[in-house]
């Protein structure tokens, strides 16, 4: 499953003050909110075909831009779809998060090659 939110505020904006300044230059951001995978299905296509849906998604809306808050236990996952951490972790101690974006591009190209690989 996937979550998005394309519509401000984001949970960023409430752990990062002037969120915007961090943020490279697009016209619109939108914020992947949780992705949940059954383990049993973690190696096939259904990685692939979500990233996919989520870029289609937020592309026929206009957004040039993905934003997340990433767990740091998953810090190698965002990595592998290609996503650019920024500013400080925020969270708690119990709960740390890295904030990370993507332009909407590179995520398309990164979900194409999510799908050749797991054909």
């Amino acid at each position: 499953m996937v979550a998005v939110r394309c519509n401000r505020p984001f949970s960023l904006d409430a752990k990062l003050p002037d969120l915007d300044t961090w943020l490279p230059p697009h016209k619109s951001a939108c914020e992947i909110r949780l992705l949940a995978i059954d383990p049993r299905h973690r190696r096939g296509r259904i990685l692939a075909g979500l990233v996919g849906m989520v870029v289609e998604y937020f592309e026929t809306r206009g957004h040039d831009l993905a934003l997340i808050s990433g767990t740091l236990r998953q810090t190698k996952l965002y990595a592998h779809l290609g996503f650019t951490a920024f500013g400080p972790v925020v969270g708690s101690s119990a709960a740390p998060y890295q904030p990370m974006f993507q332009s909407i591009d590179h995520f398309r190209r990164r979900a194409a090659d999510l799908g050749r690989v797991a054909s």
